[in-house]
């Protein structure tokens, strides 16, 4: 990826990113948030949370924080650090980003629908795909230059999988709304593609 796919694909993520903060905070949104919300709740019969809530953890404070850690220890013992400094940046800059918006948008969450599934944290944008989706695509921008083949496109499938599950989670628990989780995707997205990356290895700079 060259320097100016990077722009340019950073500059997509915001420009869509600030229109549909907009339009989430306008309550342009609203009315097709509620019917997808409701149709995406019958999906699927009670019961299921269950699966969904195991799913949702590898997108959680808990799990991510933990995998940083360990990834950035990792990386340092290994000494990769222009990667380390990447993947640092990348979560740093998506948890204040998250945490910001949150406290300048204030949407409610939706009516709690599975038991103690409901955060107190408000709505927009939704914060575990902002960190499932950070952490897992920037550790496969990490890994994948230095694999090839058939390996390098299952490291590739298995992050946008995880991401996509984690998003998809928080709308069949009930406890996003879908714009939510576009937005999340929106701030990962950005913050993963900055022309200023760290890593010198797996993104070039022409």
């Amino acid at each position: 990826m060259t320097r100016q796919q990077r722009i340019s694909l950073a500059l997509a993520c915001l420009v869509s990113l600030t229109v549909l903060t907009a339009c989430v905070w306008s309550g342009y949104t609203n009315g097709f948030d509620v019917q997808f919300h409701g149709w995406a709740l019958g999906m699927f019969p009670a019961g299921n949370e269950r699966i969904w809530e195991g799913i949702t953890f590898f997108g959680s404070g808990l799990a991510i924080s933990t995998l940083t850690v360990l990834a950035v220890i990792k990386l340092g013992l290994r000494q990769k650090w222009d990667d380390q400094k990447y993947l640092i940046f990348v979560m740093v800059a998506a948890a204040a980003t998250e945490v910001t918006m949150k406290w300048l948008i204030h949407r409610p969450r939706p009516v709690e629908v599975f038991a103690n599934t409901l955060p107190n944290s408000f709505s927009f944008p939704s914060g575990h795909t902002i960190y499932g989706t950070s952490f897992y695509l920037a550790i496969a921008l990490i890994v994948t230059p230095h694999i090839k083949g058939s390996s390098r496109i299952m490291v590739w499938l298995a992050a946008i999988a995880i991401a996509s599950l984690i998003g998809a989670s928080r709308i069949f628990l009930g406890v996003h709304y879908f714009s939510d989780v576009v937005g999340g995707y929106l701030v990962a997205g950005f913050w993963l593609t900055q022309p200023w990356n760290f890593s010198t290895k797996n993104l070039t700079h022409r």
